[in-house]
């Protein structure tokens, strides 16, 4: 815990013992108990998010640079599994303490993969169950098909009814919306049928292995090469290559822990944080589960850093994750306000520094011939740094109007080249060679 946050856990406690000192109120005073009950809990809150570690969510489209901004973030190139495809992809929790000033480098400490829980299965399934309803209304299907669905609701007996649903009709309409969510759901539910025994368990991965859990590209499955359920490994130790490959649907996150030095982030502040890596929510076979698992994971982040491409500039994903952290939570807490939500939101535009320029000349005497501090407001309006004005003008529907001081222009490969010159990359998964792409 870092100066910052032990000032506030301590006026908290401070608090908290004030308050069962303080005289007992008169019975009949229902107002006062009530008032004091709120803000017990109160205090109760600011107590526990003080001693959490800071969460940031790091969201945006495939491509945008989430990964490489983080490798940077952290000065560890390589730590993050990369594609040059949309793959299906999981949430990643990033947990990073500070390490003690004789260690040379960041290191990378702990790598696992944690499964999905039985309530948490059911309740995808359920969740994949309403999307096709709203789908199959839309495209067609007659009151017989559409009645068999509705009655097809997984419930405490499974999901078989729907999973005959979805073999029988939902692949009928090849290339719609309809029939990717039915496939999805078969392919959850294949992947429970082969590893039931992994829900709500959580197993150490070897370094290839978790950059697999990652990125999850489509790996082949070994039905037969594979595992006695009866032996699966017991929590805490390595799964098995063909188990991980065929259970990829029931992973909720992967967990990495590092440790890194004041040199490269200093966490005097905090102590610790926690980085999450969002998956883009663009996948053909997982975008309902990837929807799903990501909603979950960011009711509980305090702050969100959307990540645009400015070579390419804004996409619908951007305000699809605002949309997220506006819906209710099923766990009964009062959503966060709109002005709330949009203070704890930070945009920034990656790959700047990679934009295609046609007069370079012309642009370098614009932006560096003037006294004054390059920002992005000064990039706007000039020939050949157009996306830069749609995300400037896209970040405002996220952010409180007239608010710039949350939005900033990256460029995580300028950071790492940085971090390579001052020679204090190294360390387990910081190879100087490597240059990731994502």
């Amino acid at each position: 815990m870092g100066a910052s946050t032990a000032m506030y856990a301590q006026w908290a406690v401070g608090m908290l013992e004030a308050l069962e000192r303080a005289p007992a109120h008169d019975p009949d005073e229902d107002a006062l108990a009530s008032r004091r009950a709120e803000f017990r809990s109160a205090v109760a809150h600011l107590l526990g998010e003080a001693r959490d570690p800071l969460s940031i969510g790091v969201v945006g489209e495939f491509s945008a640079g989430k990964s490489l901004l983080i490798e940077a973030l952290l000065g560890m190139p390589g730590l993050l599994s990369v594609s040059h495809v949309p793959t299906t992809g999981n949430v990643t929790a990033i947990r990073i303490d500070q390490s003690s000033d004789g260690e040379p480098g960041p290191s990378l400490q702990e790598r696992a993969v944690v499964y999905c829980t039985a309530p948490e299965t059911a309740e995808l399934m359920a969740h994949l169950h309403g999307r096709l309803q709203e789908l199959a209304g839309l495209e067609g299907l007659g009151e017989r098909e559409l009645g068999e669905l509705g009655a097809a609701r997984p419930g405490p007996e499974g999901w078989q009814p729907l999973v005959d649903w979805c073999r029988r009709y939902g692949l009928s309409a090849q290339g719609s919306k309809m029939s990717a969510v039915a496939e999805e759901t078969l392919l959850l539910h294949g992947a429970y049928e082969e590893g039931a025994p992994l829900l709500g368990r959580r197993y150490d991965l070897s370094d290839a292995q978790a950059k697999q859990a990652m990125s999850l590209p489509s790996v082949p499955r070994e039905r037969d090469g594979g595992w006695d359920r009866r032996g699966t490994a017991v929590p805490g130790s390595r799964i098995p290559d063909d188990v991980l490959a065929a259970c990829v649907p029931l992973i909720r996150k992967v967990e990495l822990r590092v440790r890194v030095p004041r040199t490269v982030w200093d966490l005097g502040d905090v102590g610790a944080l926690t980085l999450m890596d969002f998956p883009g929510l663009n996948s053909p076979k997982s975008g309902v589960r990837d929807r799903f698992l990501s909603r979950r994971e960011l009711r509980d982040i305090h702050t969100v850093l959307v990540l645009m491409n400015a070579q390419r500039g804004p996409v619908a994903s951007e305000q699809d994750f605002f949309d997220m952290l506006r819906e209710p939570t099923a766990d009964g807490r009062e959503r966060r306000s709109d002005e709330e939500l949009r203070e704890s939101i930070l945009v920034a535009g990656g790959r700047f520094d990679q934009l295609p320029v046609d007069d370079a000349a012309g642009l370098e005497a614009a932006l560096l011939g003037a006294p004054e501090r390059l920002t992005e407001r000064r990039l706007l309006g000039q020939k050949d740094t157009g996306v830069l004005d749609d995300i400037v003008e896209a970040s405002q529907s996220l952010l409180p109007a007239g608010q710039h001081k949350q939005l900033i222009l990256v460029s995580p490969m300028v950071g790492l080249a940085a971090l390579r010159a001052s020679g204090v990359l190294g360390g387990e998964g910081a190879d100087p060679s490597h240059r990731p792409t994502r």
